[in-house]
């Protein structure tokens, strides 16, 4: 098992992620076991093949999870061989949506990620020392960071997941 460090990194990834895809997250938290980061889904939302791939990216990339990433890379084209509800078979589920080599499309994914972590790397830490300190996240806090997030970054007016798309387009060209 993953130690505390490492699961509050991931699920600060995710919560970074929904963030920068103009979604709401309804909590956040990590135990010795694991950890969970649930989305707040609209009605009538459908979720992209893009946005799943960043969403359930984003926590093992900006973990620097290299075991679940390489353990993704041999069987990304085997979603049954990862448990159900894992990130890993959310990812390797939405890979023929995307199409293209799967080496190359997760590469992309990963870099992209990298990328946006890098930039908004200070929004990450301070979502990975909160659930350090709290072991969770609730919606009212969420809503919280996520507005204090666009004031910081100068994203109050502008879509985030405008910056997202860019990336995902210039990417794939």
């Amino acid at each position: 098992m993953a130690n505390n460090n490492t699961l509050a990194r991931h699920e600060a990834g995710h919560l970074l992620m929904l963030w920068l895809l103009d979604r709401y997250a309804l909590g956040c938290f990590i135990t010795n076991e694991g950890g969970l980061t649930k989305a707040l889904d609209e009605p009538g939302e459908k979720e992209t093949p893009h946005q799943r791939m960043l969403y359930a990216m984003a926590g093992m990339v900006l973990a620097g999870d290299f075991d679940l990433l390489n353990d993704l890379r041999q069987h990304a084209t085997e979603p049954d061989y990862f448990d159900k509800y894992s990130d890993s078979h959310y990812v390797a589920e939405a890979l023929p949506l995307i199409g293209g080599d799967p080496m190359l499309v997760l590469s992309l994914y990963q870099d992209i990620i990298l990328r946006l972590g890098s930039r908004f790397s200070k929004a990450h830490r301070q979502a990975t020392k909160l659930l350090l300190e709290k072991q969770k996240i609730g919606f009212d806090t969420i809503l919280g960071l996520f507005g204090q997030w666009d004031v910081e970054y100068g994203l109050v007016s502008r879509p985030k997941s405008d910056i997202v798309c860019r990336m995902v387009t210039k990417a794939f060209r």
